[in-house]
């Protein structure tokens, strides 16, 4: 059996991934000791719309991933570098080629000589649209809900004044 410490690509052990599902159109990958490029395979069907960002982490941010796409980008506004080697892998996969932090042009934030940590979130960026299109069918519906409430009463008052 191989000790951990044996197994190396190109001279230099693998990063250690883990990822948490927030739900089916966000993912966000942990990222520890990389030291160089690597390839990040997701096994989800090959579309166009996944998108991989690498996202500058502070030590203060231990809040919850919002499940929303809308309102996590928006969280993450001016920390996130999108990874644009987006390939098909296996013949279905989606894959990107991940370049060290500040390769990627996002400031380094834990750096140690076992290499760096950050996070990767993988993202169905049609979700953003569709979030969109519901508030505002949303807002709509209660604005109209709401004329319509108004209406009732006014016109109700307007009886009782005439009666």
């Amino acid at each position: 059996p191989l000790d951990s410490e044996q197994l190396t690509v190109n001279g230099q052990r693998p990063p250690l991934i883990e990822f948490k599902k927030i739900n089916p159109t966000r993912y966000v990958v942990d990222v520890k000791g990389a030291n160089g490029p690597f390839t990040l395979v997701f096994s989800e069907s090959f579309h166009e719309g996944w998108k991989a960002y690498i996202r500058q982490k502070s030590d203060e941010d231990h809040e919850a991933e919002p499940w929303s796409a809308l309102w996590s980008a928006w969280k993450d506004r001016g920390k996130r570098v999108e990874i644009k080697d987006h390939f098909i892998v296996n013949g279905y996969a989606n894959a990107w080629i991940v370049l060290l932090m500040q390769e990627s042009g996002v400031q380094r934030s834990q750096t140690s000589d076992k290499g760096q940590d950050f996070q990767i979130v993988l993202e169905y960026k049609p979700q953003r649209i569709f979030e969109a299109g519901a508030s505002i069918s949303a807002t709509a519906l209660f604005g109209c809900i709401g004329y319509l409430g108004y209406e009732a009463v006014r016109r109700r008052k307007k009886e009782i004044a005439n009666a």
